[in-house]
Parts: C-alpha cells; structure tokens; sequence
C-alpha cells in the first residue's frame, strides 16, 4: 500500500495518508525504524500498527513515570487495560533495560520520602512496598539500615502532636488511641507500647467539662435526678475519667 502524505502532528506523531484514502498515525520512530520515507510504500499494515502500539505503550509509561518513580507492578497496572501482555511486557524490559525502572533506586527514594513527608512507620512502609511488586529481601535489607532512633522519633512527635492538640479523650482513651493509631501506622509494637506508656498525663478538666455537658444535654432528656447522674457517671467513667474527677463535676 502507497504512502500518499505525511503530515506531522505532535508528541513526534504523523499522520500518513494511504492511496486506499485511509489515514493511519505512526510515531516517527516507526516511520524511521522501516524506511517508509524512502519506500513510501507499506507492505502490511498490521505489522506496522502492532509496532506503532509499542510506541503507544512505551511513551504512556515514560509519561506516567515523569510525574514520581514506578515499579514495574504498578507500569503493569497502568497499561494492562489499554495494551496486550505482549506489548506491555516488552514495553516493562525497555524501560529495565534504559533504566526507568530500577528497583534499589525505588525502594531508597520511597522509604526516604516516607520518613520525611509522612507519619507511616516501619511495618507500613514494608506492606505498601511489598504489595507494589518489590522483593521482601531488598525491602528489608534497606529498612533494617535504618537507625531505630529514626522511628522512635518519628512515633514521638506523632504522640506529642496528639497530646497537643488533643480537646475530647481522657488520658485513659488518649493512650488507647495512640497505641491504636501507631500500630495503623506501622510502627513496632514492643516500640509504642513502651514510649505510650511512659507518657505522664493528667486528665484535663476543660475535657472532662466539655464531655459532661455534651452528655447531659442528650441524657437529660431522658433522665432525671439520680438515675440522670448514675448515668452520666457511668458514661464518663467508660470514657476513661477517673471517679473523683466526675464525682467533683457531678456535685457542682
């Protein structure tokens, strides 16, 4: 099949034009890669567009690793609606081969962004890798060189912060949210356990206040007198307020 027309289009794209009238758009590599310049001839079409898809495939993968670093699980998830296996697998073993793909370079660059921009801990950032396509081997081996103190420190600040700005838990409930929350974050048990409880709290009484009267404004509805303050005190104490606290506001 004659080659008619080349009109350039971009992202190094043409559009080339067939003597059937019929258009097609190939990358220049394409173009290049089987001289259609000189022949100006296209023996078989499909071969060429099967070859076009490669470049399709290849040049998405370039574009959505500009943005951050990949594994090649995640450039198989990306292409695998749009592409055959085939192409998909190729496009994987270039991007290896050019170096866009490098898992050591991966797992350093994630795990140093994870310290540095997010509150996740040791464990979480093992999961998150592991279920990315890395080897659990080279995962480990770059965690573990990580100094203890860097996670111990990280699980202080998440503690002081929440101590800071904490306006609704009693200490009791506090600690059980930190130990909670750290453990979400993927911070070692042996770890949280002891820096939560080391921790020195005094139950605020604004706190206690602010609880009581959210309480009693829902309970008072219902109770009255004495059955109305056995259940406040119940309440408050299952909140983790200690009995004299509530007795004192009860009395008031």
């Amino acid at each position: 099949m004659k080659i008619i027309k080349y009109q350039k289009l971009k992202s190094n794209k043409y559009k080339v034009t067939l003597d059937n009238e019929e258009s097609i758009t190939l990358y220049d590599n394409v173009i290049l890669e089987n001289n259609l310049l000189l022949s100006k001839e296209i023996s078989n079409v499909d071969a060429i567009l099967k070859e076009n898809e490669y470049y399709d495939a290849y040049f998405l993968s370039l574009k959505y690793i500009s943005k951050k670093l990949r594994t090649k699980k995640e450039i198989h998830n990306y292409l695998i609606n749009k592409f055959d296996i085939s192409v998909i697998d190729d496009t994987i073993k270039k991007l290896e081969k050019e170096g866009y793909l490098n898992d050591d370079i991966y797992i350093k660059s994630f795990i140093n962004d994870q310290i540095n921009l997010t509150n996740n801990g040791y464990y979480k950032i093992l999961r998150t890798l592991i279920n990315n396509g890395l080897k659990e081997s080279k995962v480990l081996d770059c965690l573990n060189s990580i100094d203890r103190e860097v996670w111990i420190n990280k699980a202080k600040k998440i503690i002081e912060k929440s101590i800071k700005s904490n306006n609704k838990y009693s200490s009791k409930h506090l600690k059980e949210k930190l130990l909670y929350d750290l453990n979400n974050k993927g911070y070692d048990n042996n770890d949280i356990i002891e820096l939560v409880n080391s921790i020195d709290l005094e139950d605020n009484n604004t706190i206690l206040e602010k609880n009581y009267k959210t309480l009693y404004t829902k309970l008072s509805r219902k109770y009255k007198g004495k059955e109305l303050e056995a259940q406040l005190l119940n309440k408050l104490m299952a909140k983790g307020f200690k009995y004299s606290d509530v007795k004192e506001i009860l009395n008031k």
